[in-house]
């Protein structure tokens, strides 16, 4: 590991400043059709597709990665075309498609808009690397089996660069090992070997204002060349752990909880990362997870910054014969 730095200081980022055209310092109205003549091409058009009255989400993500019209769901357009999703609860009966052109899905609210697989497999929304610049927001996401094998298990899997995650809720997912996530951050190609990383890893991506919770197999996890992701002003607590009580404002850990997953073990992390570089995790509540509340694993990684946080009552779940019967502390950094 190169570095791993933890401190208490406020992290600020500022956005890129663009200078006007020299068209607008000249005075000079330039219609769309002028830019193009001048070598810039018009803003690409976005669609929004709304869910309900006979447009289900697959074929939603479907018209918005094919630019067609699809079952009862309007055609996507070229840009960044947005989901939208009304209040209630939308019961999955199959793996959906996956994101391979830029989408945004937006909810009606953190606990409004549930998106439920009810144990199919998964992966439940996945991000393709040809689909950087997507965002989740402002739903629930629960459910996801990991029956499928590898790579199937987790609510939420992002392979692409510049994804936000944000005001959702991610919960029950019941895979087996890293694949029952709440939320993965996939570098590796859909590969356990740390060396096969995505040509275009994920760079750039963020998770933020949001709660991580019982899920099987790890809150959230970034893996195998996964870099540049911010965690930040989450909740992560209860993944393969104890069992909650009462509410998020008076908080506490019992007994420990079971593991859906059919592997032996709950000891799994509240935010883990292996092989992950120049992750910033700031201003979390990471606590009652089964292992680790934060696990550094080396593959290597390195460039971490770790600042803000709560993590407390970490290290409750049980273990078998050949778990790690030392993974109970806060934060963990190892080989």
């Amino acid at each position: 590991m190169k570095s791993l730095r933890l401190f208490n200081d406020t992290m600020t980022s500022e956005l890129p400043h663009f200078l006007p055209s020299l068209a607008a310092k000249a005075g000079v109205l330039c219609s769309f059709a002028s830019l193009a003549t001048l070598g810039y091409g018009a803003p690409a058009l976005a669609a929004t597709i709304t869910v309900g009255g006979g447009c289900t989400l697959a074929d939603a993500i479907t018209a918005a990665n094919t630019n067609t019209a699809t079952g009862g769901c309007v055609a996507g357009d070229a840009g960044l075309d947005t989901i939208s999703l009304p209040t209630g609860t939308l019961n999955i009966a199959g793996p959906l498609p996956e994101f391979t052109e830029p989408i945004t899905v937006t909810g009606a609210g953190q606990a409004a808009t549930i998106i439920d697989f009810n144990g199919t497999n998964g992966p439940g929304l996945s991000i393709t690397p040809s689909a950087p610049g997507s965002t989740i927001q402002d739903l629930t996401i629960r459910g996801v089996g990991g029956g499928g094998g590898q790579n199937t298990g987790a609510n939420i899997r992002v392979r692409a660069q510049n994804t936000t995650i944000q005001r959702i809720i991610s919960e029950n997912s019941f895979g087996v090992d890293r694949d029952g996530a709440g939320v993965y951050f996939d570098g590796g190609n859909g590969s356990n070997n740390p060396g096969n990383f995505n040509s275009t890893p994920v760079d750039g991506s963020v998770i933020r204002d949001s709660i991580i919770q019982d899920n099987d197999n790890g809150g959230v996890t970034v893996r195998f060349g996964a870099q540049n992701v911010t965690i930040e002003n989450n909740i992560v607590r209860v993944n393969a752990g104890a069992v909650p009580v009462n509410t998020i404002a008076n908080f506490q850990c019992t007994a420990n909880g079971t593991n859906r997953g059919g592997d032996a073990d709950n000891r799994s992390d509240g935010i883990e990362l292996v092989g992950a570089n120049s992750i910033t995790i700031t201003n979390n509540l990471v606590e009652c997870n089964g292992g680790f509340g934060i696990d550094v694993r080396t593959f290597p990684s390195s460039n971490i910054t770790i600042s803000n946080n709560t993590i407390r009552a970490n290290g409750v779940g049980t273990s078998s014969a050949n778990a790690i019967a030392e993974q109970d502390a806060g934060i963990g950094i190892r080989n």
